[in-house]
Formats: C-alpha cells, sequence, structure tokens
C-alpha cells in the first residue's frame, strides 16, 4: 500500500472536510449517552487521507459528539478526549500504513476504549467530579469498546469494499 504524508492539496483539504462532515452527522448516530459513530470517518480518513488528518478528524468528531450532548463531562475533559481520539486515530493510521492491519484495529479499538477511558477515569478522579475512578470504568468500558469496534472495523470494511472495487475496475 502506499504510505500516504500529510500533503495539504486541495484534493486531500475537500476529502478531509467530507470525512469531517460524515464525522459530525455520525456524532448523531449514539450507541448509549455520548458514545456515537463519529470516529468512523475518523479511522477511515487515517487509512486514505494518512494519520495526520484522520487524526484531525477524530479530534473533531469527537468534539461534535460532546457539543451536541451539552459536554456531560465538562469542557476541560472533552478537549482531553478530543486529544486522546486524535493519538488513537493517528496510532492507527500509522500502523495501516505500515501494513500491520490487524495491530492497527486492535490498537485502535483499545487505545480509543479500555485505555482512554482509564486515562479520563484517572484524570476526573483527581479533579474530584462525582462520577469517576472505577464506576466510570466499568459502566462505560463495555459500550465504549463495543464503539470502538464499530467504528474502527467498519472503517476497515469500508476501505476494503472500495479497495475492491477499485481494483476490478482496473482490470476491466
Amino acid at each position: 500500500m502506499k504510505t500516504r504524508s500529510a500533503v495539504s492539496t486541495p484534493k486531500h483539504i475537500a476529502l478531509a472536510g467530507l470525512l469531517i462532515a460524515l464525522s459530525y452527522l455520525g456524532a448523531f448516530l449514539k450507541l448509549q449517552g455520548t458514545i456515537a459513530l463519529d470516529a468512523l470517518p475518523a479511522f477511515f480518513g487515517a487509512i486514505f487521507l494518512g494519520p495526520f488528518y484522520g487524526g484531525i478528524i477524530g479530534a473533531l468528531g469527537h468534539f461534535f459528539t460532546a457539543l451536541f450532548s451539552g459536554f456531560p463531562l465538562s469542557f476541560p475533559l472533552h478537549v482531553l478526549i478530543s486529544l486522546l481520539m486524535m493519538g488513537t486515530v493517528q496510532v492507527f493510521g500509522v500502523l495501516y500504513q505500515k501494513g500491520q492491519r490487524v495491530l492497527a484495529a486492535a490498537a485502535g479499538i483499545i487505545l480509543n476504549g479500555p485505555l482512554s477511558l482509564l486515562v479520563l477515569s484517572v484524570v476526573s478522579s483527581f479533579i474530584g467530579l462525582p462520577f469517576h475512578g472505577k464506576w466510570m470504568f466499568f459502566s462505560l468500558v463495555v459500550p465504549l469498546s463495543a464503539a470502538s469496534a464499530v467504528n474502527v472495523l467498519g472503517a476497515i470494511l469500508i476501505w476494503n469494499l472500495l479497495l475492491k472495487r477499485k481494483l476490478k475496475e482496473r482490470s476491466l
């Protein structure tokens, strides 16, 4: 697979804008509370446009979801979650570009699910939020991990379907 870099051509920017718009729409498709399908376009963007764009799309996608939910964990914590999402999508994108697709999928799910939730639980406990620590982690780990799996695997599935279609068109 050809490695994608953070080249900013008008085509890249337009495609990133389209994926940001899809992430915006995905923010309305909630699985539980504030857990939404906003990250699927970000993971797809990391494959299609590269980790840089994917990370930006991921950060904005979470921000949209938090905005539409009224920032239930506070604005600063949602900024932290947006940054965690950016990093998660970028790690996924780098691993995917290196041909480590299974590792990329596992990293995307684990980093966006249990690991990010663990960081958030520790930080929220540290600053004294009433819903923090073990309660937050154990109540959200299953639905957040499931949503992460849907977002990551959905992006990979869509990429593979588009790739197969492109290869089929070339052979005709």
